[in-house]
């Protein structure tokens, strides 16, 4: 075909040399001739083309060369292709592969700003410059080697990912150093509120760093424009600690005020109704509230020396009270002295009534100290007077004679005493063992055993001494009777019921108090 296309081009014109050879008349010699001048003219024109194609043939595999570079593995898929179609095709996977260089490139761009934004809001050194090399080989995808500069490096899809996931890492200790912050400014604005906290004072040595933060916060500025930094959590800590030590410090002085406060009022006969009023009004643990009580402190202790009579009178009943409540002996030293402050001759000077609130006040101390001993043994003396009034009326004839509802009903609450006093017994022992210096409680000078066996002796001695006056009254009527009527058996068998009863009473709780091991 392809000869055919020559020789359609040629023979024409052959043709048309033969027609003017033969106008002219050249010979065959010389046409002959002309043909071999007119092929070297062809022959020398091919070669010039075939050297033009050659030329080409050299470009085309100098580009192709050019690209092998860009685009290796594009080869190893275009073993056998031609040239033209060589090229076409790693001109094709070099467009493809372009096209991912910008786009990783700017993919790279996009977590670099990102990466700087962080650092910068978390107070970090800028990581995009101190890890940006000078100068960068990067090995794409498909392979491809190259050096270049580090602001034209190719970066590869394991850069991308370190990127991606260094930004992750960035932004989740932005959020746990957000919810810190948030928390730690709710608590100082809170607790700010709860005081009454303006703000430190001018000169208070706070730098000024911490001091804008303070304002900031306290000003109630939005926690995302507040500066995100480790610095900051620790500034924010410490703000926080000191306002909690400082709200611990109102707390304690104004509950310790409120509770002073209560006493004098109560000794200087305040009515209930001002009390209450006054403690509403100055509720809380504010500064305000704090001067608020000082006040009225200082407000008592003038009305003290106003009503200096009054109010001793009134401290010497409270310590007398407070000695009943700590069941403290009426003899020794301590009670001379006790009795010399709240009995004797003590003027209202103030060196004798701030005597008297000292021993108050150490009096109250103990109290309070062990107050839950005091309020067993408490329990127990009312359980005792309880079971001695049920004694008492189990001797009454009325209850005795009615065999009704009365007796049983009577008889039922000694019974349930005398359960519930060992069990008190055993709670005050137990409290006892587990104080510190326990063997050292006195009730009125004795152990608490010692007080327990000496309550039970005085009533099986009081009832023995009923019963030896109830058989001399018997043996008396016996004899009168015997003179007039001879009444007196009759007299005695039906007050041996009562003397049962009496005696089952006092032997009764002995028994059950002896299997807890207490008798």
């Amino acid at each position: 075909m392809r000869k055919e296309i020559i020789l359609d081009v040629i023979e024409p014109g052959l043709g048309e040399l033969e027609s003017i050879w033969d106008y002219i008349g050249y010979p065959d010699e010389q046409r002959t001739e002309r043909l071999h001048t007119l092929a070297e003219q062809l022959q020398a024109r091919m070669f010039d083309f075939i050297s033009a194609e050659n030329q080409r043939r050299v470009q085309l595999d100098t580009e192709i060369e050019a690209r092998k570079h860009s685009a290796p593995t594009a080869l190893l898929s275009s073993r056998g292709l031609p040239s033209l179609s060589l090229l076409e095709h790693l001109d094709a996977h070099i467009a493809q592969f372009e096209a991912e260089i910008k786009e990783r490139q700017a993919r790279q761009s996009e977590l670099t700003a990102q990466v700087r934004s962080l650092c910068e809001r978390l107070g970090l050194p800028d990581e995009t410059a101190t890890t940006k090399p000078a100068e960068a080989t990067t090995t794409d995808g498909d392979g491809v080697d190259s050096t270049t500069d580090a602001d034209d490096a190719i970066p590869s899809e394991q850069d991308l990912e370190r990127l991606q996931s260094r930004v992750a890492e960035l932004e989740r200790r932005r959020d746990d150093m957000l919810k810190r912050l948030s928390g730690l400014a709710e608590d100082v604005r809170r607790i700010a509120l709860d005081i009454e906290f303006a703000g430190s004072p001018a000169g208070s040595g706070a730098d000024d760093a911490a001091q804008a933060l303070e304002d900031a916060v306290l000003a109630g500025e939005e926690t995302t424009r507040l500066p995100l930094s480790d610095a900051t959590l620790s500034q924010l800590e410490a703000l926080r600690l000191r306002l909690v030590k400082h709200k611990a410090m109102l707390v304690g002085t104004c509950d310790e005020l409120r509770q002073h406060i209560r006493v004098m009022w109560t000794r200087l006969d305040i009515p209930h109704e001002e009390q209450e009023a006054f403690l509403a009004q100055h509720a809380g643990y504010r500064q305000s509230t704090l001067d608020a009580l000082q006040e009225e402190s200082d407000k008592c202790q003038e009305l003290k020396w106003s009503q200096a009579t009054a109010y001793l009178a009134n401290l010497r009943r409270e310590a007398s009270e407070l000695r009943a409540t700590c069941f403290l002996d009426d003899t020794g030293d301590e009670a001379d002295e006790d009795a010399t402050l709240i009995g004797g001759d003590l003027d209202d000077t103030e060196e004798g009534v701030a005597a008297l609130e000292r021993r108050i006040d150490e009096l109250r101390e103990s109290y309070e100290k062990n107050r839950e001993l005091y309020a067993a043994v408490g329990l127990y003396q009312d359980t005792w007077r309880a079971y001695l009034d049920v004694e008492q009326r189990m001797k009454d004839p009325a209850i005795l004679s009615n065999r009704g509802g009365v007796l049983l009903k009577t008889d039922k609450e000694r019974k349930q005493l005398q359960k519930e006093l060992p069990k008190v017994e055993k709670k005050v022992s137990e409290l006892l063992q587990k104080l510190q210096g326990g063997d050292n409680f006195r009730i009125r000078g004795r152990t608490f055993e010692q007080h327990v066996r000496h309550l039970w002796d005085s009533l099986r001695s009081e009832q023995e001494a009923s019963k030896f006056n109830r058989k001399a009254g018997a043996v008396a009527g016996g004899r009168t009777g015997s003179a007039t009527s001879g009444g007196g058996d009759d007299l005695r068998s039906s007050q041996s019921p009562m003397r049962d009863s009496s005696l089952g009473a006092a032997g009764s709780p002995r028994k059950s108090l002896s299997a807890t091991g207490k008798r």
